[in-house]
């Protein structure tokens, strides 16, 4: 009687464990056809994905630049020293010594005899028109060798304001200086010529040309 009893118990069990084994194969089949659902988007997948948009702003173009950096200067390093600004010579000029008067005509011997009267008119000395007063070259050999110096003349202008005549009363101590002195004024140089009695004579007077350095052109 026992015996008869353990063949359906062994029978129950090996049917049991085929159950599970079918169940535990089902189950793996299952899971592997939904991951590959879920890979291929077919079926959704239940992890969420975070809602994320991504919008692109707009580009500010009015941003300015506060404090911009300076511009490099790059200095040169060559430059040409600044020349001095030449000045005219200083010309001084003494006043004209006019020639003496002519002589008067001596009056006749007889006693009814009346002398002409004659009509005086002005004395005035000789003046400088302006214009002509010019400034002497410098010469070059004084500029190379650096000599400066006064050259006082003496002048004889005729009855047409010509100087017919320049006289050396002190020398610059430079030879050059002196000659071009009395080349310039004789060569430019102009007056009115001096009134006596209102005609125009002969007179004298003296200049001083001065020759600097820093007027030099």
């Amino acid at each position: 009687m026992a015996a008869v009893l353990a063949i359906p118990t062994l029978s129950l069990e090996i049917s049991a464990r085929r159950y599970l084994g079918l169940a535990a194969v089902g189950s793996l089949h299952l899971a592997v056809l939904y991951i590959l659902l879920t890979a291929l988007n077919i079926i959704p997948s239940p992890i969420a994905e975070p809602d994320v948009q991504f919008r692109w702003l707009p580009q500010d173009r009015s941003i300015k630049v506060t404090n911009p950096m300076p511009p490099v200067v790059t200095p040169n390093r060559f430059f040409e020293p600044a020349r001095p600004v030449p000045r005219p010579p200083v010309i001084v000029t003494a006043e004209p010594t006019p020639n003496p008067l002519p002589p008067q005509n001596p009056p006749t011997s007889g006693g009814n005899q009346n002398p002409v009267a004659q009509t005086a008119g002005p004395t005035l000395p000789a003046r400088g028109i302006a214009g002509t007063h010019t400034i002497p070259h410098y010469p070059m050999l004084a500029l190379r060798l650096g000599h400066a110096g006064n050259v006082r003349l003496k002048l004889t202008v005729d009855e047409q304001g010509r100087v017919v005549a320049a006289e050396l009363l002190n020398s610059s101590g430079h030879d050059e200086l002196d000659d071009a002195a009395i080349a310039w004024v004789k060569a430019h140089w102009r007056y009115t010529p001096a009134l006596q009695n209102g005609t125009a004579v002969e007179s004298s007077m003296s200049v001083v040309v001065t020759f600097r350095l820093d007027q030099a052109r």
